[in-house]
């Protein structure tokens, strides 16, 4: 046991993964203190992310500061407004 217990504390991957452990200290647990409220994975937000990352890809790379961030507002609305059940076009109507 002890001999375990040295080799994985010599062993640099080891060391590493119990620093990240560590760092986020309860954060990983928040889904146990909210059941049904707070999912164990993050899922939902990489597959929104990946409708994101695909029109980025489609439309090619945004070549200034100006347009990443123009475009990072505009589908970070629209994601929203998908999220919560609201129709697209009224929304973009409201605000634009």
């Amino acid at each position: 046991m002890i001999l375990l217990e040295y080799e994985c504390e010599n062993d640099e991957s080891f060391k590493k993964f119990h620093t990240k452990i560590r760092n986020a200290g309860t954060d990983l647990f928040t889904f146990l203190l909210y059941p049904g409220g707070v999912p164990p994975t993050n899922n939902a937000a990489e597959q929104a992310m990946t409708y994101v990352v695909m029109q980025r890809k489609v439309r090619g790379c945004l070549r200034n500061e100006t347009g990443m961030v123009t475009f990072a507002n505009i589908m970070t609305c629209m994601m929203t407004w998908q999220y919560q059940g609201l129709d697209l076009g009224t929304q973009l109507r409201k605000y634009l």
